[in-house]
């Protein structure tokens, strides 16, 4: 369907980058782990993890991809400040996103470009209200099992 290793296969992600807020000129360091699981019958299930360097706590986004075409996808995110939101995917052969639109209190997009060595920028912006919008720039590349072993 794609040549996409991310998402549309199993497997961990690692990333890093700075996220900036509008109520704030600082821009802040994070780290990211997306975990990628597929099963027969199951919508792909991805658990995202944010660890911004400075802040203790971390934040975990559960999403469910369903409704694969050759161009696009649903999905669906949960985490401790949204219930559950859908939203709509794209797909094209250098890009992967996805956008949330129309929940009060809460929109955005995420951009996946996918770059020669196999991994991706990324470039997302949220708003959760007319005056607060977070702006996340980095880059995610899969993680392979010498990291893996590392971590461990």
């Amino acid at each position: 369907m794609t040549q996409h290793g991310f998402i549309f296969a199993p497997g961990d992600w690692l990333g890093e980058g700075e996220v900036s807020f509008s109520a704030s000129e600082e821009r802040l360091k994070f780290h990211t782990l997306w975990q990628v699981f597929h099963n027969e019958t199951d919508p792909i299930e991805l658990r995202h993890t944010v660890e911004i360097v400075g802040v203790p706590d971390k934040v975990v986004n559960k999403l469910e991809v369903d409704q694969l075409s050759d161009s696009g996808f649903r999905l669906f995110l949960t985490n401790d400040m949204v219930d559950r939101v859908e939203g709509k995917g794209l797909v094209e052969p250098d890009k992967i996103g996805w956008e949330f639109r129309g929940e009060p209190g809460f929109e955005g997009i995420e951009l996946y470009t996918l770059k020669e060595d196999g991994s991706y920028s990324v470039h997302a912006e949220y708003l959760s209200s007319e005056q607060f919008r977070t702006v996340i720039d980095g880059r995610i590349w899969k993680r392979t099992t010498e990291q893996k072993d590392e971590e461990q």
